[in-house]
């Protein structure tokens, strides 16, 4: 086929010259292999050219007074395509090898094709925009679009009060069917510049460069909560980037970005099945809820909750009740993302927050709908990845029995597991070989029954989904053999590691984690920076850490996922540790992942809280994390779907869901959840997974990460896998699940920790000297306190109240009682009344002369007492230099030292 190979090469030489121009019509490109008669490639890109102002004019929709002139873009393009036919070799006419030689090119889309939109946003005159409001907790929300970023798939520009977010959705149409099953290519970016609050940034480059963690903790959570909504088997790279052009601290900035990025994919031609609203809902001391506090009020709580932590301290208990932040994103009937951080807040009062969060989230929703609606953008036509129907049925008859039988194993580890599921897929491969039923991708016909290496990965993951949803639904079996409410085999060790202040070493089935705790002093706070609150530091870094050794793998790529983790277990640990004033040093937890089959960032909590313990931080409690997952009855099937397909599919989908909530309506009429809201559509048999392994994580439909202490909820964080989300009935039912597998945790945790500490293990004290000596103890610029620290390798910190508590942390008991006697020795400590002392004179005065003793405290020894008679000047009797014998005779009110040289004299 020689000629058609030409007319291939023609048509990549016209594509890279032209670029765009041939981009704008793809039915010209198409038709150079379709026709009768192909033109050369001069001929074939001048009917490109000739027709890309056209088409593009009518894609905007513009009045034929605006039309761009086409002579001056014909006559641009004739000087590049002149040549063209000369450089191939090639005569534009005889390429054809049979059939009418006169058959023309046929002609390019004009207006009202299939390639122009039907929707209102492309006829929008510039500067004007489709607009919803709504009126939210006493602040006006305005929903935008149309008139930025028109050229992206999808835009929006929410305002809320003087904060402004904008945001894009664009999706390739490129199809990649080939991808692995269930791996959805879509990406978040989260950006914020220093413009949005007046601000110019510091440094010597003003230009803002990679994104900060708060910046990618963000993205994490706007895309957690969009992720679930996408069709299983969406194989078209798909970015949200969400930027912040405004911000005066009246909302939080992830709650706008999440839903700005949910109007701009709603309002865009992608197939999505939003919209989500996103809501912040605090409770306060009092157990108040609050809606979308502005930060102002934020820090005010979290000062009254520290102060209350303090009192709480003192009276030894009471108080008025926890403190909760809790991130809730919500479609109209389910729950997809959830991340808080509380002060160890009872499952009873998370379980309020829940529910009343995700009340007022929906309230968003009906705005975003008329935006929407009113845009009339139409979602595309998509192809759905997976199997043929006829591929997968062969595939299941070979694979099923064999699956499961892997699945029913509980002696195998998580490599072998791997490798016997590996290898029965090479085996039904071979067997297909074998009977010619196998057939690359290019060469398979759909529905003759062949099989094709994409059609193996699809449907072997399908089959390994299936079985594992049966096992647990209906057997209550899982593959390593426990039980579904079951934690695995726990171990907890401590002071693993020599030298370091703080180690533990926890291993919970297959996952292990070394953390290492380290107490710096003050400068060695882990500095942050953001947008609304500025340059600030954190008491607490934790640095999570997931080698590719941890999988048995050569590489992974995980660094949002590594900072994600490592907040994750900040925010657990933050509640317990001591108040600030009584702890003042920094923290720095090193998490390591040493091998992972699930639950790795929970197991860095629980190994972090005993590090933390082992290091001698005054912990309120120990801290446990466990997740809980999901195996709902409705998955995946596996199968590809053409768009007619996907129609009917939906259609059938939306009857049985009326069916669903009819039946529902008739079998819980007056009843109500706890809340008082109506009961939520049917969701189908699932069953709770309690303790995820990694195959549960990868294949389940919900990871919900949840730490506390034995009083109740520290932090969590859910992510849904599950189409729709998940209703929150199930989700309360969870919090209950992970309260009960935390207790058990704890107590092997406790149990670790009983035998008491070594002697050499750190130790944390404090130290009351008299305010007015602290001037003596720190020394000229700190010198004399630097000293200590440096010769005795403790820190010490003084109290900024002038109370007179000078806090001791040392890495061991020897090295802890040295620096004590140091503080002592500076401010006088040791000098005991009626004991004798020789001490050296340093300066001369009028009224007596200043003395050090040789720990190094320093006091006067006034005229009066240094000779039985009167003297008529101190230099008459001493000189500086000199060594002088004194009596102490204790101190005054002031608690300075008070000494005489004539007492002692009196006495000889």
């Amino acid at each position: 086929m020689p000629a058609l190979e030409a007319v291939g090469s023609q048509q990549a030489v016209c594509t890279s010259l032209l670029g765009p121009l041939a981009s704008a019509a793809p039915a010209a490109l198409g038709s150079l292999s379709s026709t009768s008669r192909r033109p050369g490639p001069g001929q074939a890109a001048r009917q490109l050219v000739s027709g890309a102002a056209c088409s593009s004019a009518a894609k905007l929709h513009l009045p034929a007074d605006q039309l761009p002139v086409e002579a001056p873009l014909e006559a641009v393009a004739a000087d590049l395509l002149d040549p063209l036919d000369e450089a191939l070799g090639q005569p534009e006419e005889g390429l054809a090898e049979s059939g009418d030689s006169s058959s023309p090119l046929p002609p390019l889309p004009g207006p009202g094709s299939e390639f122009l939109y039907s929707d209102r946003l492309g006829s929008l005159p510039l500067g004007e925009s489709l607009q919803r409001s709504t009126d939210f907790h006493g602040q006006q929300w305005q929903f935008e679009t149309g008139k930025m970023a028109r050229l992206a798939d999808g835009s929006c520009t929410l305002r809320a009060g003087n904060t402004t977010v904008l945001a894009t959705a664009v999706c390739s149409t490129n199809f990649v069917g080939r991808r692995e099953p269930l791996n959805l290519v879509f990406s978040v970016d989260y950006r914020e510049r220093a413009f949005a609050v007046g601000r110019i940034p510091t440094g010597y480059n003003k230009r803002e460069g990679a994104a900060k963690e708060h910046e990618i903790l963000a993205g994490r959570s706007v895309d957690r909560a969009l992720r679930p909504l996408f069709p299983k088997g969406f194989a078209y790279d798909t970015q949200v980037t969400t930027s912040v052009l405004g911000a005066d601290g009246s909302l939080d900035l992830d709650v706008a970005a999440i839903n700005a990025a949910s109007a701009a994919l709603l309002c865009s031609d992608i197939p999505w099945a939003g919209p989500v609203a996103a809501v912040r809902v605090t409770v306060d001391a009092a157990g108040g809820l609050h809606i979308n506090l502005p930060l102002d009020q934020q820090q005010q709580q979290q000062q009254q909750q520290q102060q209350q932590q303090q009192h709480q301290r003192k009276q030894g208990g009471g108080g008025e009740g926890p403190r909760l932040r809790l991130l809730v994103a919500a479609t109209q009937e389910r729950v997809v993302m959830l991340e808080a951080e509380g002060a160890e807040v009872p499952e009873k009062e998370f379980a309020r927050a829940l529910r009343y969060g995700a009340a007022e989230a929906r309230k968003l929703l009906q705005p975003q709908l008329e935006l929407a609606a009113k845009a009339g953008r139409a979602k595309r036509s998509v192809q759905l990845a997976g199997a043929d129907p006829a591929a997968f049925s062969k595939v299941a008859e070979l694979a099923t029995e064999r699956i499961e039988g892997i699945l029913r194993n509980s002696d195998l580890d998580k490599t072998s597991r791997a490798r016997a599921l590996q290898q029965a897929k090479a085996d039904v491969l071979q067997h297909l070989r074998e009977n010619g039923s196998f057939r690359y991708d290019a060469a398979r016909t759909p529905g003759s029954g062949c099989v094709s290496p994409q059609d193996m990965e699809h449907a072997f993951t399908a089959l390994v989904l299936r079985a594992l949803r049966r096992l647990a639904l209906e057997e209550g079996l899982r593959p390593d053999g426990r039980g579904l409410i079951d934690c695995r085999q726990l171990h907890c060790e401590i002071d693993t590691v020599p030298v370091v202040h703080g180690s533990a070493l926890f291993t919970r089935g297959e996952t292990q984690s070394l953390c290492t705790a380290t107490v710096g002093g003050r400068g060695d706070e882990q500095r942050t920076e953001s947008l609304l609150e500025g340059e600030g530091s954190k008491r607490l870094a934790v640095h999570y850490a997931f080698p590719a050794f941890s999988i048995n793998e050569v590489s992974v790529n995980s660094q949002r996922r590594e900072t994600g983790h490592s907040r994750l277990a900040e925010k657990a640990l933050l509640p317990v540790l001591p108040p600030e004033s009584d702890f003042p040093f920094p923290l720095r937890l090193n998490a390591d992942t040493l091998a992972s089959n699930g639950s790795s960032s929970l197991a860095a909590v629980c190994g972090g809280s005993l590090a933390l313990w082992d290091a001698g931080v005054p912990l309120t409690s120990l801290v446990a994390g466990v997740s809980v997952g999901l195996m709902a009855e409705q998955c995946w099937d596996g199968l590809a779907k053409e768009p007619e397909q996907q129609q009917q599919q939906q259609q059938e989908g939306e009857q049985q869901g009326e069916q669903q909530q009819q039946q529902q309506q008739q079998q819980q009429q007056g009843e109500e959840l706890q809340s008082g809201q109506q009961a939520a559509p049917l969701f189908g048999r699932y069953e709770l997974l309690t303790d995820l392994m990694g195959l549960e994580d990868q294949l389940g439909d919900m990871d919900f990460k949840i730490a506390g202490s034995s009083a109740g909820i520290t932090a969590c964080q859910l992510d849904v896998k599950v189409a729709g989300g998940v209703p929150e009935g199930v989700l309360v039912e969870a919090l209950e699940r992970a309260r009960l597998a935390r207790s058990s945790i704890l107590q092997h945790m406790e149990a670790a920790v009983q035998g008491g500490r070594p002697s050499s293990a750190p130790l944390f004290g404090v130290v009351s000297v008299p305010p007015h000596m602290l001037g003596r103890l720190i020394g000229p610029s700190g010198s004399n306190i630097k000293d200590i620290c440096e010769h005795t390798g403790a820190r010490v910190d003084i109290a900024q109240d002038e109370s007179g508590a000078v806090r001791i942390y040392a890495p061991s008991a020897q090295q802890f009682e040295r620096a004590r006697q140091r503080v002592l020795q500076s401010v006088g400590g040791d000098i005991q009344e009626g004991e004798k002392y020789t001490v050296k004179v340093t300066r001369l005065t009028d009224f007596g002369a200043f003395v050090d003793f040789p720990t190094g405290a320093r006091t006067l020894l006034h005229i009066s007492e240094v000779a039985p008679t009167k003297i008529r000047s101190i230099d008459d009797v001493v000189s500086v230099g000199d060594s002088v014998e004194v009596l102490c005779l204790g101190r005054d009110a002031r608690g300075n030292i008070r000494i005489s040289r004539k007492a002692l004299l009196a006495e000889q």
